[in-house]
């Protein structure tokens, strides 16, 4: 079987999307019958090079494409690639299709792993609200399989898009690798905090991802007499993201006399391990979410989390983490983050602990061997 995937959002610096994908395409690259076309812009991540070495064929476009009109130019190469090779399957994991696939013969897989342009409109502008409607709604028509990331996101699917109800589908979570051993010795000391207990956000920040909840919380959380530092580790997605964070370390500084707030920017695999490996909580802010990676990832290490409490949450979850209530007003918000962060001070030592039965069985259903022989067999069944 030939299966060709549009893998831009693995092509670089890869985050959730990507990291979905990567996930799959390790156990897909297991299957001798199977050859790999994967198709982007660039190829310099980690993740890229591993595919190539696991023997997948590289297609390049040859340019960074970035969310503008070179979407457009650049999925007319992946119709391109496709119609000149001809795979068996073609997969689109990012949502939508921006072009009709005019010129293949095979059949087409469609990952929706989310539709927050029309459930959450508030982080996007109304002209891409209009896009992603049109281009969702004509994409759901012209596949032949949907794989969701979970179940929360097929029930908003379905309720605004009723005839996706028609289209053969499959819930597909997302694989999260186990942790691998490493030497905890490597991980960075913080000069200025000498017990470097801490907090960890890792992510894209963004007002989605509730990164603006989670720096005033925070700083509510230091002025009512809270300890633990802030680390935040990710790509920042908005313009006043930065300034918010300098901005409330100064504020913070004024009564600490140290600034509290450490920004990591894009770290590496290893760095990324060390650190949750040594966090004292993990938080999890999110106002909406496809399925929350970060979440099992830690999980992994058996280290306490902190989320909101959204549906998805407690689908991939359950009970197994903390929740802290989300709020309409957003100063109601930040001070229940802060009110959850500031219990978690008060269980100590208590609070480091986690339920490792139910974190066990967690990680367990997000395994490679679970997942990747469900999705592998409904591709084989669509062939």
């Amino acid at each position: 079987m030939d299966l060709m995937i549009d893998a831009r959002t693995m092509g670089n610096r890869p985050s959730g999307i990507g990291l979905y994908l990567y996930s799959f395409l390790k156990e897909i690259a297991k299957e001798k019958d199977i050859k790999l076309y994967l198709i982007s812009d660039v190829d310099v991540s980690e993740e890229m090079q591993d595919m190539k070495s696991r023997g997948a064929h590289v297609i390049l476009y040859g340019k960074k494409v970035f969310r503008s009109a070179g979407v457009f130019g650049y999925f007319r190469f992946v119709r391109k690639m496709a119609v000149r090779y001809q795979p068996d399957l073609f997969m689109e994991p990012n949502n939508l299709m921006p072009l009709p696939m005019t010129g293949y013969k095979g059949k087409t897989v469609l990952v929706i792993h989310d539709i927050f342009p029309i459930t959450e409109p508030d982080t996007y502008s109304k002209l891409y609200q209009l896009y992603f409607r049109f281009l969702i709604k004509r994409s759901i028509r012209r596949t032949d399989l949907i794989l969701y990331n979970s179940d929360n996101s097929r029930q908003a699917t379905e309720k605004y898009f009723p005839f996706a109800k028609k289209v053969k589908s499959l819930i597909t979570y997302i694989i999260v690798d186990k942790k691998e051993d490493f030497s905890t010795s490597e991980m960075p000391v913080a000069s200025n905090h000498p017990d470097n207990h801490y907090f960890l956000y890792l992510g894209n920040l963004a007002k989605r991802k509730g990164t603006d909840t989670l720096i005033i919380g925070y700083k509510k959380y230091i002025l009512a007499g809270g300890k633990r530092r802030l680390y935040l580790a990710g790509g920042i997605n908005e313009q006043e993201l930065p300034s918010l964070i300098e901005k409330t370390n100064q504020e913070i500084k004024e009564k600490t006399k140290t600034e509290m707030i450490t920004y990591l920017g894009y770290i590496s695999n290893e760095e990324k391990q060390r650190y949750i490996s040594n966090c004292d909580c993990f938080l999890f802010p999110s106002r909406a979410e496809g399925f929350g990676i970060p979440i099992i990832e830690v999980m992994n290490y058996y280290r306490p989390v902190i989320a909101s409490d959204l549906d998805i949450f407690k689908e991939i979850t359950g009970d197994a983490i903390r929740y802290y209530k989300r709020q309409p007003d957003f100063e109601q918000e930040t001070a229940e983050l802060a009110a959850a962060m500031l219990e978690f001070d008060k269980e100590s030592p208590k609070s480091g602990e986690v339920d490792c039965k139910k974190y066990k069985a967690v990680i367990e259903r997000y395994s490679a061997k679970a997942l990747g022989k469900r999705m592998i067999q409904s591709l084989r069944e669509l062939q």
